[in-house]
């Protein structure tokens, strides 16, 4: 259930892959429809972290005079149970980021097959077939993602986490006050200011952490914060080695959303 782009009331759709804001693939485009199907594509690409990989989904109606139109996109987290070795699981994408796409999404199939080890001692590989049409039977698109080993992580004695900004937040964008916070072993570090109304927040709020343990575990929360009332809506939990490999990323939260830091290093 696409929103139509044309005046026929139709769209010409295609998808855009992304990890960690790079795009990895871009579907073929079909023609004159808002309920799509993709059959027979697949991809490689090496993710160096499923714990911080932000992998996403941008759906576009293609036009050749005016150009491109956006038509929503959604995220997931690849972390967790999201993921099972050996098993196939499916999953509804739900499509934001503007307004007429409430009840478009895409369905995914993710399945795991660390059998790439035994063959390739560098790399564990991410079979993921995907089972997608923007509200319910889709073709199906395979995909394999190889990701390194990991390597040993040396921490810095000084950083600084900047806490940007969110998206894709679960939730009444027009009555969400999201705070976010940083925690350390559940230690409280930093705690924004409220964003009002907005399931798009922009904090810009920084916190400096020195002589920090690598395995240490780093939690970032995100609050809907009201007078009579709060709740946590969305969360991401790392260890301090495994942040400190990135710079500049968007990081998936659960259940749903991304959040955007950068970390410099002193």
């Amino acid at each position: 259930n696409l929103k139509a782009a044309d005046k026929s009331g139709t769209s010409d759709p295609y998808v855009k892959f992304t990890i960690n804001g790079e795009v990895v693939h871009k579907s073929s485009t079909i023609k004159k429809t808002i309920n799509p199907i993709w059959k027979d594509e697949s991809f490689q690409v090496p993710i160096i972290s499923r714990v911080t990989a932000s992998f996403r989904i941008e759906v576009f109606d293609w036009n050749q005079l005016s150009g491109d139109i956006p038509l929503g996109s959604g995220g997931i987290s690849l972390r967790g149970d999201r993921v099972e070795s050996f098993c196939a699981r499916d999953w509804n994408i739900p499509l934001d980021g503007m307004e007429g796409v409430e009840n478009s999404t895409v369905r995914i199939r993710l399945k795991w097959d660390p059998q790439l080890l035994a063959r390739q001692k560098t790399h564990t590989s991410f079979m993921r077939t995907v089972t997608r049409r923007v509200t319910t039977n889709m073709g199906n698109t395979a995909f394999n993602w190889a990701q390194p080993l990991p390597k040993s992580v040396t921490v810095p004695t000084r950083l600084v986490i900047h806490l940007l900004e969110a998206r894709g937040l679960a939730g009444d964008k027009n009555k969400m006050n999201p705070v976010v916070s940083l925690s350390i072993d559940h230690h409280l570090i930093l705690k924004s200011k409220k964003a009002r109304k907005t399931g798009q927040p922009e904090w810009n709020e920084s916190a400096t952490l020195t002589h920090l343990d690598g395995e240490k575990v780093v939690e970032i929360k995100v609050r809907d914060v009201h007078t009579f009332h709060s709740e946590d809506i969305a969360t991401f939990q790392s260890t301090v080695k495994d942040l400190v490999s990135t710079s500049d990323q968007w990081l998936p939260l659960e259940p749903q959303g991304e959040i955007h830091i950068r970390i410099d290093y002193q």
